[in-house]
């Protein structure tokens, strides 16, 4: 019948491919076989699988919109097709081979759609992989008729060059995960034929340290640092699942890998759902997109090692996981499934998805999700989405080219990991200062925007935003002459003008690890010498109310307190968001308030039909000052528990952390010269000789530029000193008065021990790290 495909929209077509697929499978294995549902023997259902697939060959044959240098690989199928002629060779006559293989001909194309022209460093787009449509038909066709092996040479060569560069050494990925994913199983293909990715040094990164970073600590979810992934669609446990195709893969690559496997296990243990709504759901299922995902599982997937999650997870996540190379990081107060865990975004590459989420956090505890990261796509990419910080109701620019994009970078000022204290510190300034705009051009063509309405080039590199800077070469070219990330011998042409002039725009986000975790946001924030509006922002999970609210504003018990809560029928589980400083906020009505997100354009203003459809409620803490200074400790326990005890010293530089009545912790916080405020625990196990109350504190520690002395009272006749582990004084200072600076730029790095005499006495010791 000449007429099926008669009104038949493509995922419908998909669909029928992939079942074909599945029929192909199930008629190789069973053959010879009778299948007791349809009392079929597997020959005759066989015979029926090659009559249709000749068929629906013989239809794309004579369809003139099908051609290689077309986009209509979905008119024959795509991989499913390529893959159901490949496991029923067999099956079908010579001339139904041959009228199959014609059809896949006609929707291969002769070059790679994208990558095989750029310069290795520009192919970093999720285009190369997510083209396997290409690559998969043409081995198919191996050897035969028709096969194309320039395109198989070019292919692996992009590839090969997306690996090398769409990935980092980390194993966190360029553009973010949502849609861009490596593809494991398109590997493999390309494995057996000597193209070896799967041994790549990214590859095994991303397999055994990023995807067990972001995995839930309560398991079987992820989050992803991108908005096509995100926490996932459930209010609880979010749900997000990365591409199958990478799980897959990769449990087949590594078999004897306890970090894959764990992942694997995660992976497939527990079903989250099948709804594909923002590439937020488990693929491992009949498709109707043009890759096959179940028939890869089928084929490749062995078991997970079962045994105690808990076990496994000590042995295989790391509690600290830091993606320096792109601005990411994972914390973790523990490996048990009811550990505190916080992913901090800052983002310091440009991407292919990216929204303005710059120092962007999320924060799971106790079995679910709290802070979510926003997910379901293009429409959330205005800063107001995530839980960032919004001046006068203004965030990051989001520019309209390739699908509406935020891509100015942000920049990793600090990271530190220890069992005490945790600490990342992103400087978002820059991003929120300009607006970018591209428009790819010829080497000797500008930006037509260039010198008009202060449209400027970017002159800015990689190296300027990067934590460490890079040796090449790629790092040091401006943006506005960087090659285009998908036409050859074009070059992005990045222009800026200046939309804010926030003088600083720094988020230190801090975890204190002790017998009761918690978190500390610290905003360093301003826009001017006036007066304006900064909002707080934190993307609750949707099922969260507000219990109640608790004002002391008075050193002594410090409280601003929000407490939130999950419904009775869920658990008696809270978060504790207590607002340590809010510069201008008196007492004076509610600390904080929720609102619902709208549905608005961001371009155009017009509403817009949400996808997914779900309320998106998030938790703001406003504040009208000239810079607000904003410290909110967030505290996850349940009902009933007794909640911290915070005590301010007079000069709110020092905070005194009783979480229950068996723990304290001291922690300072110091504003360095760059305007960052340094957060340090003090070592309360270090006191003045003979007197459990220390004299002197010392911080931050480790230290890289300056030690800080504060004293409890006035020193006279007092020195200080530091000493190698030898024992040699490499630093003396004589100290008068109730605090001091110690200079240890000019000290080799390592651990010092330091005393204070006075009058000659030993009255205090210690020791600090130099960075």
């Amino acid at each position: 019948d000449n007429t099926v495909w008669d009104g038949v929209d493509i995922k419908r077509k998909h669909m029928t491919a992939c079942i074909m697929a599945f029929e192909a499978f199930e008629c190789l294995l069973f053959a010879g076989e009778t299948d007791s549902v349809t009392n079929m023997t597997y020959t005759e259902r066989a015979d029926i699988l090659s009559t249709a697939m000749a068929h629906w060959a013989s239809l794309a044959i004579n369809d003139p919109d099908v051609n290689p240098s077309s986009n209509n690989f979905n008119h024959f199928g795509g991989v499913h097709m390529a893959l159901a002629y490949d496991l029923h060779y067999n099956s079908m006559t010579t001339a139904q081979q041959d009228l199959v293989r014609q059809a896949l001909v006609k929707i291969i194309p002769d070059e790679p759609r994208h990558g095989a022209y750029l310069p290795a460093y520009a192919n970093t787009s999720n285009w190369t992989t997510l083209n396997s449509f290409e690559i998969i038909p043409n081995l198919a066709i191996e050897g035969e008729p028709g096969y194309k092996p320039n395109l198989t040479e070019r292919w692996m060569r992009t590839y090969h060059t997306f690996i090398n560069y769409g990935w980092y050494p980390s194993g966190a990925g360029y553009e973010g995960l949502g849609k861009n994913y490596h593809f494991s199983t398109t590997m493999i293909a390309c494995a057996k034929r000597g193209y070896s990715l799967l041994s790549h040094p990214h590859v095994r990164a991303y397999g055994e340290h990023f995807l067990p970073a972001i995995i839930q600590p309560f398991g079987h979810s992820s989050t992803s640092y991108d908005v096509w992934g995100g926490s996932g669609s459930d209010a609880v446990v979010g749900g997000y699942k990365f591409n199958a195709s990478d799980a897959v893969g990769l449990k087949w690559a590594f078999p004897q890998s306890e970090a894959v496997d764990f992942v694997w296990r995660n992976y497939i243990e527990k079903w989250t759902g099948d709804n594909s709504v923002g590439y937020t759901y488990q693929q491992i299922r009949p498709d109707d997109s043009y890759y096959n995902y179940l028939l890869p599982a089928a084929i490749f997937a062995s078991d997970y090692v079962d045994g105690d999650w808990d076990t496994q997870a000590a042995a295989v996540v790391d509690k600290d996981y830091f993606a320096s190379d792109r601005g990411l990081a994972v914390m973790r107060s523990g490996t048990t499934s009811d550990a505190l865990a916080v992913q901090f975004h800052c983002r310091q590459d440009l991407g292919g998805h990216t929204h303005g989420d710059r120092n962007d956090f999320t924060l799971s505890a106790d079995g679910r999700i709290w802070i979510r990261k926003s997910y379901a796509g293009s429409p959330f990419q205005p800063s107001w989405f995530h839980s960032t910080i919004i001046v006068d109701n203004q965030g990051v620019a989001v520019a309209a080219p390739d699908g509406k994009k935020c891509r100015q970078p942000g920049k990793v000022l600090h990271w530190e990991s220890s069992d005490e204290l945790t600490a990342i510190a992103g400087d978002a300034t820059y991003a929120y200062n300009w607006d970018w705009h591209w428009s790819s051009q010829a080497i000797n063509n500008d930006h037509p925007w260039l010198g008009t309405d202060n449209w400027e080039a970017v002159t800015e590199t990689w190296n300027d935003f990067q934590y460490e800077t890079k040796t090449e070469a790629h790092f040091d070219i401006p943006f506005y002459d960087y090659p285009q990330w998908h036409y050859a011998n074009r070059f992005e042409r990045m222009i800026k003008r200046r939309v804010n002039t926030m003088e600083k725009v720094i988020r230190t986000t801090a975890m204190v690890k002790g017998a009761e975790p918690f978190v500390l946001i610290v905003d360093d924030l301003k826009k001017d010498e006036s007066v304006h509006n900064y909002k707080w922002l934190a993307q609750i999970a949707r099922d969260l109310t507000i219990e109640e609210m608790v004002v002391n504003l008075q050193n002594e018990n410090y409280r601003n307190d929000v407490i939130l809560m999950e419904p009775e029928a869920t658990g008696n589980r809270r978060l504790l968001v207590r607002i340590l400083e809010n510069t201008g906020y008196d007492g004076t009505g509610d600390p904080a308030r929720m609102d619902t997100l709208a549905y608005i354009d961001y371009f155009d203003g017009t509403p817009y039909n949400s996808n997914p459809n779900l309320v998106r409620p998030r938790l703001i803490v406003e504040s009208n000052s000239v810079t607000p200074r904003f410290k909110v400790m967030l505290f996850p326990h349940e009902a009933g528990d007794a909640l911290p005890i915070t005590n301010w010293n007079e000069t709110k530089d020092t905070l005194t952390v009783f979480p229950n009545s068996n723990e304290e912790q001291l922690i300072a916080f110091h504003e360095n010269e760059t305007g960052r405020t340094e957060l340090s625990i003090v070592d309360l196990s270090v006191g003045t000789i003979g007197n459990p109350i220390a004299l002197m504190k010392v911080f931050p520690n480790p230290a890289s530029d300056y030690l800080y002395l504060t004293f409890t009272e006035v020193q006279a006749a007092s020195s200080f000193a530091l000493s190698d582990a030898s024992g040699k004084v490499a630093y003396s200072q004589r100290i008068s008065g109730n605090e001091a600076v110690i200079d240890v730029s000019g000290l080799a790095k390592g651990v010092y021990f330091y005393t204070l005499k006075r009058d000659g006495q030993q009255v205090q010791e210690g020791k600090v790290t130099v960075l």
